[in-house]
């Protein structure tokens, strides 16, 4: 099975200089050409159905996300 897509943490200012920093999953695979999205809240999660429906997910990991997932997201995977 292929990753499909990573739904990461958005980036944020760290450090004195606020300099701006992407999660660690979204530096690793950047350069794979896979899709990342990086939802601000629960709103946003809920607006990638469009973006997740077509890839017909058959599994979903969650790992240290931040934010509460919506029933709709856990509901695409097969």
């Amino acid at each position: 099975t292929d990753l499909k897509a990573v739904i990461t943490r958005p980036d944020v200012k760290i450090g004195r200089k606020q300099e701006i920093s992407e999660s660690p999953i979204a530096l690793s695979i950047k350069d794979n050409q896979i899709p990342i999205f990086k939802p601000i809240g629960k709103s946003d999660l809920i607006r990638l159905l469009t973006d997740l429906t077509p890839l017909n997910l058959d599994i979903a990991i969650v790992s240290d996300y931040g934010f509460i997932v919506p029933p709709e997201i856990f509901s695409l995977p097969k």
